[in-house]
């Protein structure tokens, strides 16, 4: 790549959607291609973020808007950091975005006033300027079978705080991801290609939708 600033690239859905995965694919695909690339995530992703992140996914008990504030702690300090290092690499790659903000924080758990998240959630894409935003969408049979697997895989989810709510919580995050969605795609002048990525399919497949809509 020519440009001064990297390609921003950020990837989201539910947990268990496969987003992991295809982020670790993505990296080495576009290494292979001899490009120079920065791998981070929204739920920590810098040294303030990280140990914000450890809290977040701790059993303590809080409220929604400290959920929300902890979030948007996070992701001002990574937005801060990409700004930084933009010039640096070529693609910078994160797992998870700032939709995450509405699904967890807003709607699954149930924020009194989401106007807050809202709010957040646009500040954030505006401070990113992510140019890529694909977004997994994924059937509940599907999800609930890989959420499944993963924690045979990696039992120490079992004490993830949002791993721990029960299907409701869940149900509604999900549906935070639709309303999202609906959000950004409405938000004047922002400079997002945002992609819908059919989820359900294998890693091989999935992987090959990404890379059509990236065009790689």
């Amino acid at each position: 790549m020519t440009n001064q600033k990297a390609r921003i690239i950020a990837i989201d859905g539910p947990d268990g959607s496969g987003k992991t995965t295809q982020v670790d694919g993505l990296v080495k695909k576009l290494e292979d291609k001899g490009l120079k690339v920065l791998r981070t995530r929204a739920s920590g992703g810098t040294p303030i973020g990280e140990l914000l992140r450890k809290v977040s996914l701790s059993n303590i008990e809080r409220t929604p808007e400290v959920d929300l504030y902890i979030s948007l702690a996070m992701h001002t300090a990574l937005g801060q950091d990409m700004k930084q290092k933009a010039e640096n690499y070529d693609v910078i790659i994160i797992d998870r975005s700032p939709l995450a903000i509405l699904a967890y924080n807003a709607f699954g758990s149930q924020l009194k006033d989401v106007s807050h998240a809202y709010d957040a959630c646009e500040r954030m894409l505006r401070l990113w300027d992510i140019d890529d935003l694909l977004l997994f969408s994924i059937n509940d049979n599907e999800l609930f079978t890989r959420q499944q697997e993963r924690l045979k895989i990696q039992p120490e989810q079992t004490t993830n705080y949002f791993e721990m709510q029960n299907n409701e919580y869940k149900r509604r995050m999900r549906n935070g991801y639709v309303k999202a969605y609906e959000f950004v795609n409405d938000l004047a002048g922002l400079p997002t290609n945002l992609h819908v990525i059919n989820a359900n399919g294998s890693i091989d497949q999935v992987g090959a939708t990404i890379a059509k809509a990236l065009n790689l």
